[in-house]
């Protein structure tokens, strides 16, 4: 009889250890993200909680080298925030702006720009 019950405790404690782990694997959040053409998983802007509002929600590359955007790099703005891969682009664009702008507004999907400037 103990030996009964301890095998249908083995498994359930199996069992409970099996659901548990693919709990905790499974239920991550890194918040919104989407994928590039190669079904890497990559950071938008609108998936970062930071208490910002980006410029362009769909940001998922620095407006000045083209890299994968990280949160830790913006501008200071909390409307309209721009985010970059690294310092040196971010201190690029603080230098000009207007120069890599074009760069961030063609991620928004929403964004078309006037007529005859396509």
């Amino acid at each position: 009889m103990d030996r009964y019950i301890s095998s249908g405790s083995g498994w359930l404690l199996m069992a409970v250890v099996l659901l548990m782990g693919g709990i905790l694997v499974g239920c991550g959040d890194s918040g919104p993200s989407s994928s590039d053409a190669e079904g890497h998983t990559v950071l938008t802007a609108d998936g970062i909680n930071d208490g910002a509002t980006p410029m362009v929600g769909q940001q998922t590359k620095c407006p000045v080298c083209g890299e994968p955007i990280k949160s830790e790099v913006h501008t200071e703005s909390k409307e309209e925030r721009v985010y970059f891969d690294k310092q040196e682009c971010l201190e690029k664009w603080k230098q000009n702006p207007q120069k890599y702008k074009q760069k961030l507004m063609d991620q928004d999907l929403k964004w078309a720009p006037p007529p005859g400037q396509a």
